[in-house]
């Protein structure tokens, strides 16, 4: 793409690489409520969403009522320009659909196998055994043992089904043949632990075929019309081949006969080494049982529904159970690249609001999970990275900053595709508390969402359709974590994890990008001259192999092949012990050992020198390197080694230290190129912390800043070039990032100087007494209530719920919001909740429709009703063929007044026209979620030079008005403006508005909101 149309590209950023969220439909659907939700996403940048049936639905999912209202949905997106993913399941994980299919084909169901008995046999004993047959006998397996270790497998298995009858084993161990271990294999068919009770055999083509008849073949006979225009793909939501216990492994009943279509030997005879200690051959029978699973799963699932989609113009997208957390991943998909080869476009998912992962910590590692996305992507040639995110970030507290904050670490780790979780179509009810945080209309900060969505939109495009640089390739231990898994987690599987955690997060520390890499990529389509990948274009300094139990005979060939050439080998953790083939059984090959193979690193890095030194071996390369003692190593102590062995070998790409030339490690970056046009992203990862920093590009060009927040392009003047280096100095406030490009034209007349530090003569800090309003009435909850239960009027289960408040203002604004109960339904077309609110001894009636939080959380103006005094609710509710509705959820008075804290009770009192810096959660407005209006004037002198606008951080975001005019948005850092234009010599009106979270109402959590710090005025000389 030409330069000039990738600025217009980023500065009017097209609907494709918009936010497009998930969009909970969670509610009863209807025409005019949906078509208001899609232009209120509109109006606010947000240009496409995934139609996701979620809890709390009310309009049967997959009915023709459900259809109309899903076209409803594309015809009005349609008709705006935007994207439309569908969803495939109602809830997740994918392939269940809604349950009706495991159903109606209950052989289906997804199924797992264990080693249910074992009986020790000696040599010429016999054995009658009562069988646990399960769900199924799948085999009764012999093999000879000793000390533990079984002896001779594959060959020495004996199958002993012959040997059961009626429940029961009789068999006689030879003479002469030592000690016999008895394994009795059964079939566990999974039920419970999903919303489904059970799951679907997703090694199972059938068991697929019938998924993609029963869901996608009904949307595509519906909107086939619409396919690879409006509606863009298909999200498919966490599918995984294991979801039974760890001491389970996954079974099919096709498995046995594909695995000897594979591997020209029986499954029964690989079967014991899933489970116990088999000597040397353990790592080969494990990987062949697990090559087997895997194929089975991605041909079955993946590829199954891939073609379907490719057929009829849909893009497959969405992402798989467990990414970035090794040992599920593997349990889970076996080897996450062999399911994302199917895939249109790469995916991961992004939980909590953590990046850092914490190696050796059991938790998520949302490093690894996009790293493993975009590798696929980069490797496979996908066009697009995407990630569900923001799901569970902090709940209700979540701001604007937080999601800059974590949609920054994802684009920095590949990710060109946003797909916040999420957006309620309803937060009625226990609905709010589905994996919240919600970030729709129902949010506070809803009306400045625009700025985050333009920003992201603005990162996506850019960062999309180029080709990535990074300075390794690590090698993914998919067959080291298969030979160490017996199938539960054993000590040298969690080294293996704890080894490779260490790795990735040391290596980002450390400044060097990754992409991690399977084997089969390396020997396929890596060149040992320059570790160049052939599909992809990617061309890596080094390769890094973490800690292994076992690799392919054939990367051992390749890796030696690459040290001949004197490419980089970095062995960070022991040699692999284990050598194994990728498919026929030549169990006779000891071309390999560890030794062997350790025999090839010529160098280690000494730890107590910090240096490269010679090992002691006959034909080791210089260029080879071992790190021993990884896996005993902190993150800090690794980023040191990584650091010091990227100087000694090559030049990273991009080197970003402080001004004394120490490295920063908090500051992670993405190269990728346009053409001929080099682009960094580089992120400040550090939400406390800021640093001025000295960067230094392996490029030569002209820089430029693109502001991803406004769409500006602005030339740099202050930089240098070190050769064939490109240096810039940059100042990173907390959270901050920049879209620096060095190209070969220029590409903007408008320019800035980067290194030159304002100098100011003035500095005046604002009074810390404001004129304030809110924008909004404020809140009550009424969290405590006395209840009775009884019965009245012909109705049994009848609840009184009874509360009191004390109001001392004449209120001119008095609302009653009902958080369900009034409009509860327990079905589509069910009347409401039987429920009675009685105010001060009148009947509160005619609620409609809610406007201050959520239409579905109804309202009632209950102004005449409320005196001053004592006031008194009562709820009365009762069963009436269903359970009564209950109070799980606060209700609200909001009105124009002020809670003053008064014996540890709130009492309502007239609002103050004026607020002192500080929380307002404790100024009268502990429950306000919402906008706060601050005024003050100020007087300042002539000014010649440039005026600025600081404040210190709000509690959450603040907008900027000076002399009526609009000045800035600050949802994140730098907490300023330019307000040069914008003052006058004199008096000044300077206006505040800072907007807090949902956590004050919705959590019934006073969060310290709105000016929380000093406010100034600072002139420059």
């Amino acid at each position: 793409m030409h330069i000039e149309q990738l600025k217009e590209q980023f500065a009017n950023p097209p609907s494709e690489f918009a936010l497009a969220p998930f969009w909970f439909l969670n509610h009863e659907l209807t025409d005019a409520e949906l078509k208001w939700q899609i232009n209120e996403m509109n109006n606010n940048g947000v240009r496409g969403f995934v139609l996701h049936a979620r809890h709390g639905l009310i309009t049967e999912y997959l009915s023709n009522e459900w259809f109309d209202r899903i076209e409803t949905c594309i015809k009005e997106a349609h008709r705006l320009g935007m994207k439309v993913y569908l969803y495939d399941e109602d809830n997740w994980p994918s392939g269940p659909v809604s349950g009706e299919l495991l159903k109606k084909y209950p052989e289906y169901r997804q199924s797992g196998l264990t080693a249910s008995q074992r009986f020790q046999v000696s040599e010429g004993s016999s054995i009658s055994e009562s069988i646990d047959v399960g769900d199924g006998l799948v085999a009764v397996v012999a093999v000879p043992v000793a000390d533990g270790v079984l002896l001779g497998l594959p060959q020495s298995a004996l199958l002993l089904d012959a040997f059961v009858e009626d429940g029961v084993l009789d068999w006689s161990a030879p003479d002469d043949s030592g000690d016999w271990m008895v394994f009795v294999f059964t079939r566990i068919i999974m039920r419970g632990r999903t919303f489904f009770d059970g799951y679907l055999d997703t090694l199972n083509k059938d068991a697929v075929d019938k998924f993609i008849e029963m869901t996608h073949k009904r949307y595509t006979e519906r909107f086939s019309k619409y396919f690879g225009s409006v509606v863009d793909g298909m999200f498919t939501d966490e599918p995984t081949m294991h979801t039974f216990e760890d001491s389970q492994t996954p079974f099919t009943p096709t498995l046995p006969s594909e695995f000897r279509w594979r591997h020209d030997y029986d499954y029964y005879r690989a079967l014991p080494a899933m489970f116990a200690d088999a000597g040397e051959v353990t790592a080969q029978l494990r990987c062949d049982v697990n090559d087997t699973l895997v194929h089975l799963y991605q041909q079955a699932f993946f590829k199954n529904i891939y073609d379907y989609c490719e057929s009829n113009r849909l893009n497959l997208i969405g992402h798989v159970l467990y990414e970035g957390e090794l040992h599920q991943s593997i349990r889970h998909q076996g080897d996450f690249f062999r399911g994302a080869e199917y895939m249109h476009w790469g995916g991961c998912d992004q939980l909590t609001d953590t990046t850092w992962p914490k190696p050796g910590v059991n938790g998520l590692n949302n490093l690894v999970g996009p790293k493993l996305a975009s590798s696929a992507a980069h490797l496979f040639q996908k066009p697009r990275v995407m990630s569900e995110c923001f799901g569970v970030a902090y709940g209700w507290k979540v701001s604007l900053r937080m999601l800059k904050r974590l949609a920054d670490w994802l684009v920095a780790q590949g990710v060109n595709m946003l797909i916040p979780h999420a957006f309620y179509y309803s937060i009625q009810g226990q609905r709010k508390w589905e994996c919240p945080p919600g970030e729709f209309y129902q949010s506070s900060f809803w009306p400045y969402y625009r700025y985050f969505a333009d920003y992201a939109a603005r990162l996506c495009s850019i960062t999309t359709g180029a080709q990535h640089v990074a300075d390794v390739a690590v090698v993914f231990p998919a067959r080291s974590m298969w030979s160490s898994l017996s199938p539960d987690a054993t000590e040298e599987s969690n080294t293996v994890v704890k080894d490779f955690e260490l790795v990735t997060t040391a290596l980002r520390r450390a400044g060097l990008d990754f992409d991690i890499i399977p084997e089969e990529e390396l020997i396929g389509e890596m060149s040992s001259f320059d570790l160049s990948h052939i599909a992809s274009g990617e061309r890596y300094k080094a390769i890094v192999i973490p800690h292994s139990t076992a690799l392919l005979s054939v990367t051992a060939e390749f890796i030696v092949d690459c040290i001949d050439n004197d490419q980089n080998i970095i062995l960070a953790g022991d040699a692999p012990t284990q050598f194994v083939l990728s498919g026929e059984a030549e169990w006779n090959d000891h071309d390999w050992s560890a030794d062997l193979f350790a025999e090839q690193f010529g160098r280690q890095y000494d730890l107590d020198t910090k240096m490269l030194i010679s090992r002691d071996v006959m034909e080791g390369g210089e260029s080879a390197v071992m790190i021993p003692g990884v896996t005993d190593m902190s993150v800090d102590q690794l980023t040191e080694v990584f650091l010091d062995m990227a100087g000694s070998l090559f030049d990273p790409d991009v080197i970003i230290e402080d001004q004394d030339r120490q490295p920063i490690t908090d500051i992670i970056h993405y190269h990728y190129v346009h053409g001929e046009h080099d682009f960094f992203f580089l992120v400040n990862t550090s939400s406390e912390v800021g640093y001025s920093t000295h960067i230094s590009l392996d490029t030569i060009g002209m820089p430029s800043i693109w502001n991803a927040e406004t769409g500006e392009v602005l030339a740099v003047n202050s930089y240098d070039y070190d050769g064939d280096r490109t240096l810039i100095d940059l100042d990173f406030q907390p959270g901050e990032s920049y879209v620096l490009a060095v190209t070969t034209v220029p590409v903007s007349d408008s320019a800035i100087e980067l290194d030159v530090e304002p100098a100011y003569s003035k500095v005046m800090e604002l009074a810390d007494e404001w004129e304030f309003t809110i924008d909004k009435p404020n809140a009550l909850p009424f969290t405590h209530w006395h209840m009775e239960t009884g019965q009245r009027g012909g109705f049994t289960g009848v609840n009184i719920y009874t509360t009191e408040f004390e109001c001392e203002a004449e209120l001119h604004i008095a609302r009653l919001l009902v958080d369900g109960m009034v409009n509860e339904k327990i079905w589509h077309g069910s009347a409401p909740s039987n429920v009675s609110i009685i105010l001060n001894g009148q009947k509160v009636q005619g609620f409609s429709e809610g406007e201050y939080l959520d239409h579905q959380i109804f309202e009632q103006d209950v102004l005449g009703l409320i005196k001053r005094g004592t006031n008194t609710i009562e709820i009365h509710t009762a069963t009436q063929l269903a359970p009564s509705a209950n109070l799980s959820n606060p209700v609200y008075l909001v009105g124009d007044f002020e809670l003053r804290d008064r014996g540890g009770e709130l009492i309502i009192v007239p609002p103050s026209p004026t607020i002192h810096t500080g929380d307002w959660a404790a100024q009268g407005y502990p429950y306000y979620s919402g906008t706060g209006v601050y005024r003050q004037v100020v007087t300042l002198p002539r000014a010649t030079k440039n005026v600025f606008f600081r404040m210190d951080a709000p509690g959450d975001m603040a907008e900027v008005f000076v002399n009526g005019q609009f000045a800035a948005v600050l949802p994140w850092e730098p907490w300023a403006a330019d307000i040069t234009d914008l003052v006058k010599s004199g008096k000044n009106e300077i206006i505040i508005k800072v907007t807090n979270s949902m956590a004050n109402m919705l959590l019934v959590e006073p969060n310290a909101s709105g000016i929380l710090g000093k406010v100034e005025i600072a002139i420059t000389k």
